[in-house]
């Protein structure tokens, strides 16, 4: 049932088949329309979400009711509003899809417990975070220090998924800049 999902946690860490069985029974498979939420402004993160197809995107919405995309996920990537998940507090990121989607929720309780008591999985949760923090890291850099056609570019290079699957106004959001009329 979660074959791509094995499949990408593999590719983190050696999993066994018992580790699998301890971890698929909490999972839960979730279809996602299209401008559909997963977490609203204000809600408690409670969930990991892994793309198994689609898109989404984690944003806020300023006092001025402008809006500032962090990050977009794809396929076999994962998204959550880690300030709100890591400390119970209430968001003030939205996470949505941009296209019709199948997610796998992951409950954050049972992260906590599989880090505890499956190696492999606090493996691979260390080097799909640690993934997540370079491509941060690397996007702080480019807003500091290029300027709008550079990032653009430098965009299109790293990730022509991006470029060729999310609406030009919403990359332009991502990348901090006006966009062209």
């Amino acid at each position: 049932m979660y074959t791509r999902f094995r499949k990408y946690l593999s590719a983190l860490a050696p999993f066994t088949e018992a580790e699998f069985q301890k971890i698929e029974p909490l999972l839960v498979r979730k279809r996602v329309r299209k401008r559909q939420f997963l977490l609203h402004q204000g809600d408690l993160c409670n969930h990991v979400v892994w793309i198994e197809q689609g898109c989404l995107r984690l944003y806020l919405i300023d006092q001025n009711a402008s809006e500032h995309i962090i990050s977009f996920a794809f396929e076999n990537e994962t998204l959550t509003e880690r300030i709100s998940l890591v400390h119970s507090t209430p968001s003030n990121y939205q996470i949505d899809a941009l296209e019709d989607s199948t997610v796998v929720m992951i409950p954050k309780e049972a992260v906590a417990t599989w880090i505890v008591e499956i190696p492999n999985f606090a493996k691979a949760t260390r080097a799909a975070t640690n993934a997540q923090l370079i491509a941060f890291q690397l996007r702080i850099t480019a807003t500091l220090t290029m300027a709008a056609d550079e990032k653009y570019e430098t965009l299109k290079q790293l990730y022509p998924n991006l470029v060729s699957r999310v609406p030009q106004h919403m990359l332009a959001s991502y990348l901090g800049v006006t966009p062209l009329p």
